[in-house]
């Protein structure tokens, strides 16, 4: 028998909830092997697909809020517009409205992923670590003159 309540399914159900919970708790896959009686390899196949199942379902979880979201913002989006486009409306009821579309639009964007990432330029400029006194100095080995109004001071200071 291939029924979903069959014993054996029953027993397999119930050793995958065993072997999780082990996993989660810290225990290695040699523990959790010698606790079901089974080989090691078994016990990471076990917990391997069971982690693919519950992401996948955690994928399908995510997806199913996102829809939701997207369709409380399209009724709020409706209410908005029928608002701006009611010339009848206060002046600062339409204008509420209109941010409001605004931020329904960027609320849709970012849980579209439509935004582009921004980009930040990460390189490290060397001379920035160094105080004012050695960058007169390293100006002076590289040969390059060094303006009057600094030498009074820190250009003073370095030589």
């Amino acid at each position: 028998m291939n029924s979903k309540l069959s014993p054996a399914r029953v027993r397999a159900l119930e050793r995958r909830g065993e072997a999780m919970r082990r996993r989660r708790q810290g225990e290695t896959f040699d523990q959790i092997a010698a606790a079901l009686q089974i080989s090691r390899p078994a016990a990471y196949q076990i917990v391997k697909r069971e982690v693919t199942r519950l992401n996948g379902k955690l994928a399908e979880d995510v997806e199913a809020v996102r829809r939701v979201e997207l369709e409380r913002l399209d009724d709020v989006l409706r209410e908005m517009f029928a608002i701006l486009a009611d010339t009848t409306k206060h002046p600062g009821d339409r204008i509420k409205a209109a941010t409001t579309i605004i931020k329904a639009g960027e609320r849709r964007a970012k849980l579209c992923g439509l935004d582009a990432p921004t980009k930040i330029d990460a390189r490290v400029n060397p001379l920035s670590a160094l105080s004012d006194a050695e960058l007169i100095e390293q100006a002076r080995l590289l040969g390059v003159p060094v303006p009057e109004v600094l030498s009074g001071g820190v250009a003073a200071a370095a030589a």
